[in-house]
């Protein structure tokens, strides 16, 4: 039974660790993080190289946003905003344009 803890991401993991864990949460109940104070459910998300403090949002990968793990990094590929519906990655940054150094979690 997974207790509700284990659905929010630790920036700190390894990226390919954070990628597995958004994996096994989706569709529902969804691995969650926090962005600009609300919950932010990650629905897909896929190991990349790069490197930064965990947590924080760096430069984007095409448009989809990336964000620094402890290891790598995860680039989020689907996502949903609270209070708004799935969306892609690339819709995400348009929408509500996270800015390199920004911070999740």
């Amino acid at each position: 039974k997974l207790r509700p803890e284990e659905e929010w991401i630790d920036w700190s993991e390894d990226a390919d660790a954070i990628a597995r864990r958004v994996r096994a949460l989706s569709p529902e109940p969804g691995a969650r993080t926090k962005f600009r104070g609300k919950v932010l459910k990650v629905l897909r998300a896929t190991a990349v190289e790069a490197s930064g403090e965990p947590g924080t949002v760096l430069e984007p990968v095409g448009e989809m946003p990336v964000v620094a793990a402890g290891s790598g990094a995860v680039a989020l590929e689907r996502v949903t905003p609270e209070g708004s519906r799935p969306m892609s990655g690339d819709d995400f940054a348009r929408g509500h344009r996270p800015e390199p150094g920004e911070r999740l979690g």
